[in-house]
Order: C-alpha cells, then structure tokens, then sequence
C-alpha cells in the first residue's frame, strides 16, 4: 500500500517513508520500479486519492467494472511495455515476462465489499498476503472474481484443456434451479402441535462442498434427446410427478413462475434423485421430454479442495499458515465469501465465463444433498423439518438443548471447518411451555 508520504510492505509490519522518485516518470515507471518486488504469481498494489492523482489515474467516480479502456494512463502503461485491462477502481497491468499486478484505487472500491480491509494499513497489506499464500493467486476486484482466479490456476483459462467458458448458445430458456425457501415450503403443523422450539442447523460452505462432488460439462451443451444417461451433465426437460408427502419438501424443488405439476428444466443432480428415488418406490417418474446435456466431469472438485484447505489456513503447497486469531477471522470471511460468489459468478452475463449450468448444478447438488438427509431423518428417526432457508435446515422440538435435538442425519461442527458437516445457526421459541 503506498501513498505519497509512508507505504506499507508485506514484509515488515510497519510503515516506512515513500521514496521522493516513487512516482517519477508516471504509471509506466512505477510498474517497472515495483515489478521486481513481486514473483511470477504478481500480486497487488493499494494505491490512495494523492498518489492516484500524481500517476494520473482516477481520482473520482464511479468508473465501469470493465475499466476504462481509452484512460490516458493505459496509453502510458503501454508505452512502457504493459498491457493493461482497463483503468478503473481494480486495474489489471501485465507483460511478458512480467508479474501481474493489480492496482486497486483504495478512495473509490468499496472497503466494505472487501473482506480483507482493515483500518490499520500494515493489517490490510498482511491480509492481502495471507490471502495470496494460502490460494496462489491475489485478491483483486471482488470476491466472486478472486474466487474464480483461484479456479483458473487449476483448471486452464485458455489453450488444450481448457473448458468452454463461454459456450456460442447457451442453456434453454426459462432453465432454473431454486433452492428451497421458507417461501416455496413449509410444514403444515396446527398451532397447537407445534414444537416448543425450532432449532436451525446451518452448512458449513455448503455450496463449495456441493461443487466438490457435482458433475457439470465444460463443454458446449448439445440437445440429446429423451433418454436420462446420469454420467452426462446439463439440462433435462422433465414432466415431474406430483409429490404427495408434506412433510418433505419436493425432491423436484420449485420454480415461483411455474405450475408445481408443470414441465420444467432441471440439472442432472435433480433427474438422478428422482430416478433413485422412482427406483425405491418413492416418487412417481420424471418423463424426459427433451435435454441438453454434455459428457460429466467433476471440473470444480480440486478448486473445491483448494478453498476447503485455504478456510483450515493451509497453503497450495501444504503448509499450514501461521496467523494470529485475528488474521485467521479475516481470512475465514474472505475465503467463505469467495467460495459462494465465484460460484455465483457463473450465472451473471456480464462475467468473462458464463456457464448458469454450472451455477444451477451446484445448486441442485447441494439441494440433492439436502433432500437426502432429510430423508434419512425422517426414515431413522421420524424427524421432519419444519423449513429451510438455503443451507439452513429447521427442526422442531420440545428440548431447548439444540445439540440434543439435532437429527443423527446432520452431523455437527461448530467450528464451521469441516465440510458436510453442520453448526447450530438459532433457536427460536415456538410456543411457551403448558
């Protein structure tokens, strides 16, 4: 982080004077002077409004997330040999043979959408560190973005192997999955049988722990016809069967626009629960009417991996991170909010890879995932849920005590760090006690 009068390196802790020539000769210069300081792997400069206006770059906004491409100051960056993506709140400079390097304007990003901020300039610069240590690539932009640079050092961006990241035509339209919500279920219990507590019970990441194990295609989705093949990733056109047990919610889920009975598109994960689930004799058949599907591949299960380990503070080459507690809080909430939103990122148009398909799979696996511990409650214990917010399951009854009343189905880890595992989230009383 460097302004005009002190700069903080992630090396010793503290602030130091800003050299008199550290913006001589404009933004040119100052990548080549800092280019050094960083490996192959490059990293991330902060910048303030006083040095901002020495190089020439923004000074006021709101600028484009794209950046602005004709800025004088990229102008200046290539007459020194960078390329650079677009001048804006994050500017991505970048070379051959050079590191790249992001500049993040820290008067015009939003502080508060970055979970590595800090009030003290030392702990941002270390948490921007700590960050790169543990995930192999640096903080920039947003969650989402950093997240999905973290996927890219896994998975290929472009060359052999690389996935289709923006496919030519995309999925069908209207194709959907929704997790459940308290506004598309809820258990039917009269007042006066209802238990005296509800106690929520909450996924650790679920999402990234969904992504582990879900197949998708990185491929272009080809139309395949109206036979189910579950190694194949993508879209089914479906006629669901109608479910007619209320105490669980469908195992088809919900769309808000449509008829609960009406076709729909749905993933993979879902048409095989409901095979399985048709095979045991539990569900009435899902007739494919039509699909659009690709060869299946667990593209995200190392990412998934990564970013498990990144939350246990353990770096891509196995060393566990030493960080105070502090430090460790910080880098949780960076790591939990990436895993999510770069997921997210996938189903927003304007990403540089938009793959919904993706998003709606992982969706759908986690939902899957769900549906099935419910099930296993209500099968071994006659534990049925009263409702669920995404990742966050409700269970009723007349004990206080959460961690007694929660269904063997869901195992318990309150520390939030183990996978497939699920912390108490709430207790609300129901109704008081006779």
């Amino acid at each position: 982080m460097i302004t005009p009068k002190w700069t903080a390196l992630d090396t010793d802790g503290g602030l130091r004077d800003t050299p008199a020539d550290a913006f001589a000769g404009g933004i040119g210069a100052f990548l080549d002077r800092l280019a050094p300081k960083f490996g192959p792997s490059g990293g991330v400069i902060l910048i303030d409004y006083d040095a901002a206006e020495t190089l020439g770059l923004p000074t006021t906004g709101p600028l484009p997330r794209s950046g602005l491409k004709d800025h004088h100051a990229a102008g200046d960056a290539l007459s020194a040999g960078w390329q650079c993506s677009g001048i804006g709140d994050w500017s991505k400079f970048w070379g051959n043979t050079r590191p790249t390097l992001h500049i993040g304007l820290t008067h015009l990003f939003e502080r508060s959408k970055c979970p590595l901020w800090t009030p003290w300039p030392p702990d941002t610069v270390a948490a921007f560190r700590n960050w790169h240590e543990l995930t192999g690539t640096p903080w920039h932009l947003s969650s989402g973005v950093s997240g999905v640079d973290v996927l890219t050092t896994i998975v290929p961006a472009a060359g052999k192997g690389s996935p289709t990241w923006r496919p030519a035509t995309g999925g069908p339209d209207e194709a959907a999955e929704q997790e459940y919500t308290p506004g598309n279920w809820r258990a039917r219990i009269r007042a006066e049988d209802a238990p005296h507590f509800a106690h929520g019970y909450d996924a650790n990441r679920g999402y990234v722990g969904a992504a582990s194990s879900v197949e998708v295609c990185p491929w272009q989705l080809r139309f395949t016809g109206k036979r189910f093949d579950r190694t194949r990733a993508g879209w089914w056109y479906i006629q669901p069967a109608t479910w007619n047990d209320p105490r669980l919610p469908d195992p088809a889920g919900y769309r808000d626009t449509l008829d609960p009975g009406a076709p729909r598109w749905v993933t993979t994960p879902t048409l095989t629960l409901l095979e399985d689930l048709t095979a045991q004799g539990l569900y009435g058949g899902a007739r494919v009417l039509d699909s659009k599907t690709g060869p299946g591949k667990r593209l995200f299960r190392e990412w998934s991996e990564r970013m498990r380990d990144a939350y246990l503070m353990t770096t891509p080459g196995k060393r566990e991170l030493a960080v105070s507690d502090a430090e460790r809080t910080l880098l949780e909430t960076a790591v939990k909010e990436a895993g999510r939103a770069a997921l997210g990122e996938f189903d927003s148009a304007t990403h540089w890879a938009y793959r919904p398909d993706w998003w709606h799979a992982v969706i759908a696996q986690f939902r899957c995932n769900l549906w099935r511990r419910m099930h296993r409650a209500a099968r071994e214990e006659q534990r049925y849920p009263l409702w669920i917010d995404t990742d966050n399951v409700w269970y009723g009854s007349d004990d206080e005590d959460w961690e007694k009343s929660a269904p063997s189905a869901f195992p318990i880890d309150n520390t939030g760090r183990k996978l497939g595992h699920y912390k108490h989230k709430g207790t609300m009383p129901l109704r008081r006690r006779p």
